[in-house]
């Protein structure tokens, strides 16, 4: 699945409303439009960006788990294990401040 940038998201939007909100006429009137492009969505792309404008606010994708994953160092492990032993009433965020990590690194180690 090709991954557009903001601009032509937005530029598939205006193409949308241009053409009368016709994801078919759409994708033709951003082809006429648009010429500078090396690629041209089709209508059910258009169509997905526009439910996801209207759904979600957001023109982009939302990828979850993008990146590369944390790596735990055993030294963290140990700390925050310790840290719970002497105080198990401690939330797990307030141990992410007080060492310095993040929420999502505590909540692997206590799983």
């Amino acid at each position: 699945m090709a991954e557009y940038t903001a601009r032509e998201y937005t530029n598939m939007i205006i193409a949308y409303g241009t053409a009368g909100e016709n994801a078919n006429a759409a994708a033709r009137v951003y082809a006429e439009n648009f010429v500078i492009r090396e690629r041209y969505p089709d209508n059910k792309t258009i169509m997905r960006c526009v439910q996801r404008a209207a759904e979600t606010g957001n023109l982009l994708l939302h990828r979850r788990n993008a990146g590369a994953p944390e790596h735990i160092r055993v030294n963290d492990e140990e700390r925050i294990l310790r840290t719970f032993e002497e105080n198990p009433q401690n939330s797990v965020r307030r141990v992410a401040e007080m060492l310095g990590l993040s929420r999502n690194v505590v909540h692997r180690i206590l799983r």
